[in-house]
């Protein structure tokens, strides 16, 4: 959640007429929070897909990530640079957001199939 906040919130910022040492420093920050957020998705979608589904899961992600690809530059000749920021800030805003209603998998055993629930691995029933 905080790569993809962090990098809506530097390239919206970069939208704004700022000092071009602020400018470039937005940009540095927005890619390292892009590349984080790279990474993220496919340790984070590792352990949300269950065994039986998890390659396809995985290949979705990527494909996802593909065609935000393909798209960008679409979008950044149509649009100004300004607006295309804007778009691609509010895109990572809105992950940030989407994000939040995944499940935790810190602490859970992995599920092998789509019909299991998700158990806690600690034993929080066992008194001292």
């Amino acid at each position: 959640i905080l790569f993809y906040a962090e990098a809506g919130i530097a390239l919206a910022a970069l939208a704004v007429d700022f000092p071009h040492n602020v400018t470039r420093i937005l940009a540095v920050v927005g890619k390292f929070a892009i590349a984080g957020t790279w990474l993220s998705i496919f340790v984070y979608a590792s352990e949300l897909f269950p065994t039986s589904v998890r390659a396809v899961g995985l290949g979705m992600c990527s494909v996802s990530t593909r065609v935000g690809g393909i798209l960008s530059p679409t979008i950044a000749e149509v649009l100004p640079l300004r607006g295309a920021l804007l778009v691609f800030g509010a895109f990572s805003l809105v992950a940030a957001v989407a994000t939040m209603w995944l499940r935790e998998t810190l602490g859970q055993s992995m599920l092998e199939h789509l019909t299991e629930k998700s158990n806690d691995i600690t034993d929080d029933d066992t008194d001292p």
